[in-house]
């Protein structure tokens, strides 16, 4: 049975969710909550009354009742009689449902703006992107998206949403536990329950767990008997993430039983499979991956992104010579269809698997000639991942071939800057440059150094990793300092003035396609100037400011985190630094640039304790 740890504070939560349904116009929460519910009953009988006065009756009290009556309307809109359930269909789109409030931070009612009216398929996208903005600030809206939504499948999505996050601090977790229990009130849905327990686990995470069990069992009955309320993805979703939280605790005999009813579950497309064989493989559950492989991969003519992951999943059970072998049976149903290659080049990219990939990207770039768009996407991919990796002379030979194919054919120019509008010419050039100049550090040839970083700066002034790699050259002269800083305040001056222009623009475009162009080369600006001066010296508060702009406009972009990682840490908080860089390797665990950060930033935490004379961090 779910207790409540803190009365006194589940008590202020109804009292701020009665003052809400009041504001509805709603009756006063001082009425018996049992005798309201036997009065609506009555009512909702009487929808279906043989008299035509009761009905239209009883439809005007349940109207004046108003959202207290959304639980028995939403039950009754299955009812045996006809007239019943669609009055009640009635009542429920007629309610007076406020999906966001003026408290509401700016970029929840942005989304929520207009929901009502959308289409089913638009709803839950909407839903998507308040679970995507950032530090939880979009969870309150889920919550009343679960409570009010009259779409079971909507309302399970939103509280999935909610189920993802984890406060993280004593204080977040209070204040979350008391505006769930407020936003889902006395609601009998069976939603508002997992939410319920949802607030149990995060204040006594063990002691919720038999519950969770009970809510997956009654979820699976509920898809066997009753298909309509529920979806297989939102039942898989549940077993995804009780496993999960099975794992967290080290339950792992009860994960695997968990685990083993997933596996029983049926899959219904190729990306369900696809998605099952990543979770297992990213869970270490590695050995489950050969039998669904086998039931699948027949029936969808052996898929090469399907055999690829069961390669890497031999891999991880050490099985090198059958995990090759199965890699290159993959690597030969792809096909020699650049357009088949590039989405699973970027996939093992994606997931680490980066021999495989290399050996995709050099495929696609031997079946189109180097004026051909898959081609250039295919070698800018291609140069970026083998740079993270630090193959970084690699990497500039990739770009070489392309800027020599430039030079030669200037129609090219034009067409590659509408192609590819955050690598124009110049900074094809500059970044060919970079790359060896990188390489040259490595190797410490410090005369190459200077002379690659010099011509990529003359090439493009505002590449900001060049100036980054020129302010951290090793024991520069005093010129070479002076002319770096100099440089580095004009490129951050010209960001604020692209900036300043993106902003006053942003918005005016009525075609939605314009205006997320426009969203995205502000959040790239933003971006840029913020990953400058966080990597040298300027100020630093603009930088965070900027950064934090970037991720408003495009919250799921990895590389947005990992400046503002770059950002606090500039400014000394490297607790905010290394937050924000794992919520950055939390989208890209693999990228090998994000991990070397974070490093840097543990390090200098570790080495500020044990000044302090607090001891290192555990190992």
């Amino acid at each position: 049975m779910f207790q409540l740890a803190n009365p006194g504070r589940f008590l202020m939560a109804v009292l701020a969710f009665a003052t809400w349904l009041q504001a509805s116009d709603g009756p006063s929460l001082t009425n018996d909550p049992q005798d309201l519910e036997r009065r609506l009953q009555v009512l909702i009988g009487q929808l279906g009354s043989d008299r035509y006065a009761t009905r239209e009756r009883a439809q005007a009290d349940i109207e004046r009742i108003g959202l207290l009556a959304f639980d028995a309307l939403h039950a009754a809109q299955d009812h045996d009689d006809v007239e019943i359930a669609l009055r009640a269909r009635y009542l429920l789109r007629s309610l007076p449902i406020a999906w966001f409030r003026e408290s509401d931070p700016r970029r929840v009612k942005d989304v929520m703006r207009g929901y009502g009216d959308q289409s089913e398929a638009e709803r839950a996208s909407r839903i998507e992107q308040l679970g995507n903005i950032e530090e939880g600030k979009g969870l309150i809206a889920l919550c009343r998206l679960a409570r009010f939504e009259t779409s079971h499948a909507l309302s399970k999505q939103a509280a999935l949403a909610v189920l993802k996050y984890r406060p993280e601090s004593d204080a977040d977790r209070d204040h979350l536990v008391g505006a769930v229990l407020a936003t889902i009130g006395g609601s009998q849905r069976p939603v508002a329950e997992w939410l319920r327990v949802y607030a149990q686990s995060l204040r006594s995470p063990e002691s919720a767990l038999p519950r969770w069990r009970e809510i997956i069992d009654a979820e699976q009955a509920i898809l066997a008997k009753f298909p309509s309320r529920t979806t297989p993805t939102i039942v898989r979703s549940l077993l995804f993430w009780h496993a999960d939280h099975l794992i967290a605790f080290g339950r792992s005999d009860e994960s695997l039983a968990v685990v083993d009813k997933l596996i029983r579950l049926e899959l219904h497309d190729e990306k369900e499979v696809e998605e099952m064989v990543e979770w297992l493989i990213d869970r270490k559950f590695c050995g489950f991956v050969e039998p669904i492989t086998a039931r699948y991969a027949a029936k969808y003519d052996n898929p090469p992104l399907l055999l690829y992951l069961l390669a890497q999943a031999q891999r991880e059970l050490g099985q090198r010579e059958l995990s090759e072998q199965t890699s290159q049976q993959a690597w030969q149903r792809t096909g020699e269809q650049a357009e088949s290659r590039t989405p699973i080049a970027e996939r093992l990219r994606d997931r680490g698997l980066f021999d495989w990939s290399e050996r995709e990207f050099r495929q696609i770039l031997t079946l189109r000639d180097l004026s051909n768009p898959l081609n250039m996407y295919a070698r800018f991919m291609l140069s970026e991942m083998l740079h993270d990796i630090e193959k970084h002379r690699d990497a500039g030979d990739v770009l070489q071939s392309l800027v020599e194919e430039l030079d030669r054919n200037p129609m090219l120019v034009d067409f590659m800057q509408r192609m590819f509008r955050e690598r124009d010419t110049p900074g094809v050039k500059s970044r060919m440059h970079f790359f060896y100049a990188m390489d040259a550090l490595a190797r410490n040839d410090r005369s190459e150094l200077t002379n690659r970083l010099q011509q990529a700066i003359g090439i493009d002034p505002s590449d900001a990793d060049v100036l980054i790699a020129m302010y951290r050259l090793p024991a520069p002269d005093d010129a070479w300092r002076r002319n770096t800083q100099r440089m580095i305040q004009e490129a951050a001056a010209e960001f604020l003035k692209e900036i300043a222009r993106s902003e006053r623009g942003t918005g005016r475009n009525v075609d939605q396609r314009d205006r997320d162009d426009e969203a995205g080369i502000l959040a790239r600006q933003c971006n840029q100037f913020a990953w400058l001066i966080g990597n040298t010296e300027g100020d630093i508060e603009l930088a965070i400011r900027l950064s934090l702009r970037s991720l408003e406009l495009r919250p799921k972009a990895s590389g947005y985190f990992d400046t503002l990682g770059r950002c606090y840490f500039a400014k000394g908080d490297v607790d905010a630094a290394i937050k924000y860089q794992l919520m950055a390797l939390k989208m890209e665990p693999y990228s090998g640039q994000m991990r070397r950060q974070l490093q840097l930033f543990e390090q200098a935490r570790s080495t500020a304790r044990g000044a302090a004379g607090g001891g290192s961090d555990p190992p």
